[in-house]
């Protein structure tokens, strides 16, 4: 990706994590300009992009697995990094989205009961990150998909999908308010006062879901009247301003047709929605709008790039929360271009967002930060950071202090990050010891496993412990042994996998499974006696989703108990971000490899021999033999398994290995 680097002055504190009764909102409309929106009492243009989601509707919440939603704090930081070094300061995040995963909905009055601890979490550490990049992030909190109601059958969303609660949230007045009091207000509590926090947004392209002002069929929806929409902006803008008086509250509008009475009619004013909650909730109005363009879809006289702010008429600050995330100077004809010469409508990115800019608008955030294909309409255009930049790097050189939040450290990222640990004489008896301080609950977890490149000349084995903070007199001192081993034979790569239901306390075998949400540090443990030489590790995660450390950036890598661990460090390799490809893994007496949908297994000796199937979450899905096994090649057929990734483990006489795969 190439994007343009900005010296920025300072570094960053390091951590400088946010306090959760702290004071720290620093948004506002500018009490010198009503028009403008203010960051610390500065007038501050939103110079940003749409992150949209890590993973659809599923940036939150739990699946139906019970598996966590967690996001890569890698991730995180690389598209942070990456937007600051690009002059960026603001983006715009989906939480709930259709409410799949998040919140909780009770089985029989489909009311919402509550979100996950994890939900919490989530946001705070993408707030945090942004804090120290100098970042504003706009919550939205739901999109009209919630109303898509062929999601429910939908194999992905894991049955999770609850229409008539999504519908009920809209029509029904209770269920609006469960929804509030039980997943908005315990965010909004948790984070009114942090510094990140740019707005409360109520909807993203609530025109989508309803029947009024012909927008047709929706946009694969059932449609519901507008006033459904008005009174859950209200409702919840009254609540949030109620917790939080200080807190700006939006709502992402499709068009300027729906959000000003100059070329149509703007449904979002203060009276509009006073009068949908019939004036109960007086609270309940927008501190700012935001309105969506695509040059396909909007004529001339509604586009925020051919006419300035005053034009429309406005009573509060206009942020134009997506646009096309790349230029659109080369368009096909088609969609609503019939209205206007479609010429007119040929731009780069860079006009736009300096239109914006200098004419009146508190905002502009391109779509998407993550590439997307435009389409055909667009001739293919790939939007994304990379072709947005220039127009981010123009507004921030125009005026860096109408941009700049803070001073940060921040240059474009995206080099793959290995830790890379010197091994020197280790001492077998003791192991020589990694420890990473990870304070998590893994009750509903399955795995951890991790990636390993054996730069020595010598095999080596790894085992892991888990620390907890238990403190009763049978696990007093809360340390927990997994009872697997994972083997790496000199140059070669694996992928080591460890269930979690298999560690047990070091001296009984008392399993971890009651201190699993008492987690206290990770434990990675070399085994080999008199092993020397260098190893890179990355990519230490649970059940897929929850990154511990993957050292892709400014991580702290993990600390070493021993000294038979003469160094610790960060090793780039100048690659892009992605994991080496793997080998398969080789013990000294056998080998495993393999070869179209067959496991192949080479052994030297006769003897008790397992090859078991698990998939990524750590469960165990099929056995491919289990028995004596004698000397020689055999091969283990895979293709009755179901598409999808696995990893593949062999135990038995000289060999204990895993190897991720593919069937295809």
């Amino acid at each position: 990706m190439n994007i343009a680097k900005i010296a920025l002055a300072g570094m960053i504190a390091a951590g400088t994590a946010f306090a959760a009764n702290g004071d720290g909102y620093k948004m506002s409309i500018c009490s010198t300009d009503k028009s403008k929106l203010c960051h610390n009492n500065k007038e501050i243009f939103l110079n940003g992009m749409n992150i949209a989601w890590w993973n659809f509707s599923q940036d939150v919440g739990k699946d139906a697995n019970g598996k966590l939603m967690t996001i890569d704090e890698n991730a995180i930081r690389k598209d942070l990094k990456d937007l600051r070094a690009a002059g960026g300061n603001s983006i715009r995040w989906w939480l709930f989205t259709n409410n799949t995963m998040d919140p909780s909905f009770d089985p029989t009055t489909h009311y919402a009961t509550g979100i996950e601890e994890q939900t919490i979490k989530n946001v705070g550490m993408v707030l945090d990150i942004a804090e120290e990049y100098g970042i504003v992030v706009d919550l939205c909190l739901l999109s009209f998909d919630m109303m898509k109601k062929d999601y429910e059958s939908t194999r992905e969303w894991g049955g999770r999908f609850d229409f008539t609660a999504n519908e009920l949230i809209l029509k029904d007045e209770a269920a609006t308010q469960a929804f509030i009091d039980k997943a908005v207000l315990p965010l909004v509590k948790a984070y009114k006062n942090h510094p990140a926090l740019l707005a409360w947004e109520v909807f993203n392209e609530p025109e989508g879901m309803t029947s009024t002002e012909n927008f047709g069929s929706g946009w694969g929806t059932t449609l519901v009247d507008i006033k459904y929409i008005q009174r859950v902006i209200n409702m919840t803008a009254d609540a949030i301003h109620k917790e939080a008086p200080n807190n700006l509250v939006s709502n992402g509008s499709a068009r300027f047709t729906m959000t000003s009475d100059k070329c149509g009619k703007n449904y979002y004013t203060d009276a509009m929605l006073l009068a949908a909650g019939e004036n109960k909730y007086a609270k309940g109005t927008l501190d700012f709008y935001q309105v969506h363009y695509y040059p396909e879809w909007n004529p001339n006289n509604a586009s925020p790039f051919h006419n300035p702010y005053s034009y429309y008429l406005l009573d509060k600050p206009m942020v134009v929360g997506e646009l096309p995330g790349a230029d659109w100077d080369n368009l096909k004809t088609g969609g609503n271009l019939s209205s206007d010469p479609a010429g007119s409508r040929l731009m780069t990115i860079e006009q736009a967002y300096t239109y914006a800019f200098k004419n009146g608008y508190a905002g502009a955030l391109g779509w998407t930060l993550h590439e997307e294909n435009g389409g055909t309409f667009y001739q293919n255009t790939i939007w994304s950071l990379a072709n947005s930049s220039k127009a981010l790097t123009a507004i921030y050189n125009l005026d860096s202090t109408k941009v700049k939040i803070k001073d940060a450290a921040a240059s474009a990222g995206g080099q793959n990050g290995w830790m890379k640990v010197t091994y020197a004489n280790t001492d077998a008896s003791e192991g020589a010891n990694l420890t990473y301080n990870f304070t998590t609950n893994l009750s509903t977890n399955k795995a951890i496993t991790f990636t390993v490149v054996n730069k020595s000349t010598l095999d080596l084995q790894y085992t892991m412990a888990l620390k907890t903070n238990a403190k009763d007199k049978h696990k007093e001192w809360g340390w927990y042994n997994g009872n697997n081993y994972c083997d790496v034979a000199a140059g070669e790569t694996a992928t080591c996998s460890f269930p979690i239901a298999d560690f047990a306390y070091w001296e009984d075998d008392y399993p971890i499974t009651e201190n699993l949400g008492n987690l206290a540090q990770v434990i990675i443990k070399l085994t080999t006696g008199d092993f020397s030489g260098e190893v890179l590790i990355d990519n230490v995660v649970v059940d897929g989703a929850i990154v511990i450390n993957n050292f892709d950036t400014e991580f702290d890598t993990f600390s070493p108990e021993q000294t038979t661990i003469t160094k610790v460090e960060t090793f780039f390799d100048g690659t892009p971000a992605t994991p080496l490809a793997i080998k398969p893994v080789a013990a000294s007496s056998a080998k495993m490899s393999v070869v179209g949908n067959r496991v192949m297994l080479s052994t030297v000796a006769t003897g008790e021999t397992s090859v078991d199937v698990f998939g990524m979450n750590g469960k165990r899905i099929a056995t491919l033999y289990h028995g004596t096994l004698k000397a020689g090649t055999h091969a283990f057929d895979m293709s009755e398994l179901s598409k999808g990734q696995y990893i593949i483990r062999v135990k038995g006489v000289g060999i204990i290995a895993t190897q991720p795969v593919i069937i295809k």
